[in-house]
């Protein structure tokens, strides 16, 4: 899985991805309401959408635990 940029395509809304801040990851999602802007998965913390530069699908879980 390669990271996508912002400016090319946004993931769906309402899915966790992985997004990228200033070179730092986490686990967010879109929301596209009256804020428009990633929500970080870990404590409801918005990120306006100009501050995420990327953001990539999370990687299929193990088959084999």
């Amino acid at each position: 899985m390669n990271w996508i940029k912002c400016s090319d395509r946004l993931p769906e809304s309402i899915k966790t991805v992985l997004i990228l801040v200033s070179g730092r990851v986490f686990c967010g999602y879109l929301s596209m309401d009256e804020e428009n802007g990633f929500y970080i998965s870990s404590g409801d913390v918005y990120m306006d959408l100009n501050a995420v530069s990327h953001w990539m699908p999370l990687p299929s879980p193990p088959k084999e635990f």
